[in-house]
C-alpha cells in the first residue's frame, strides 16, 4: 500500500458527478463512456450500463449495488437499486434521491497525475516504522519486477503503478 500509486484526490474529485432526481439526462450515454464506462446489454458488473426505453441502469464504481434510474421526458423521476441475476429493481429502505457516479478509470490518462498514500496524509503526519521496513521494500520491488518480466506484454510497467525504493527514501 505504501508504494502502491493511486488516483490524485483532486482528479477524483473533479471527476465525480452526481445525479439527482429531476436532472436531465438526454446524452448520459456519451458522458458515462467520456468517464469509462462500457455500454453493455445488461449490467453484470461495477463500470457497465445500460439504456433502456425509460430507464438506465448502471453499476457505478463504488455502489454496492446497480441502480435503475427511470427517466420521462429525459428527465430522471426515480432511482431504484436492482439485483443483477434478476435484473429485477427492488425497493430500500431509505429512497435514493441521487446517484454519485465516479470514473470507471482508475488513472488519470497523464502520467503526472498520479499520487500516492502520502497525497492523502495531512502534511504533520507521524510516522512509525517497524523494523526490516527497508528488507521489505526492496524484496517488495523485486517481487513486482520479477512478475512484470513474466507477464510483459499483458501488464502495466512497475514504475506506472509503484513507487521506487528510491522514491520512498
Amino acid at each position: 500500500t505504501l508504494m502502491q500509486r493511486v488516483t490524485p484526490p483532486d482528479f477524483l474529485a473533479a471527476q465525480k458527478w452526481v445525479l439527482n432526481i429531476g436532472d436531465d439526462v438526454a446524452e448520459i450515454a456519451e458522458t458515462l463512456l467520456k468517464r469509462g464506462y462500457q455500454k453493455v446489454s445488461q449490467v453484470f458488473s461495477h463500470g457497465e450500463f445500460v439504456l433502456h426505453s425509460g430507464a438506465f441502469d448502471i453499476f457505478a464504481m463504488g455502489n454496492r449495488v446497480p441502480i435503475r434510474a427511470e427517466i420521462n421526458d429525459s428527465k430522471i423521476v426515480s432511482f431504484r437499486a436492482f439485483d443483477v441475476e434478476s435484473q429485477r429493481a427492488f425497493w430500500t429502505e431509505e429512497k435514493i434521491e441521487s446517484l454519485t457516479i465516479l470514473p470507471a478509470r482508475e488513472f488519470p490518462e497523464s502520467e503526472h497525475q498520479k499520487a500516492t498514500l502520502f497525497d492523502y496524509l495531512p502534511k504533520n503526519a507521524v510516522f512509525v516504522t517497524l523494523q526490516n521496513l527497508e528488507t521489505a521494500i526492496f524484496d517488495f520491488d523485486a517481487t513486482v519486477k520479477s512478475r512484470f518480466e513474466l507477464r510483459k506484454n499483458d501488464a502495466l510497467a512497475p514504475e506506472k503503478l509503484f513507487l521506487s525504493p528510491e522514491n520512498l527514501a
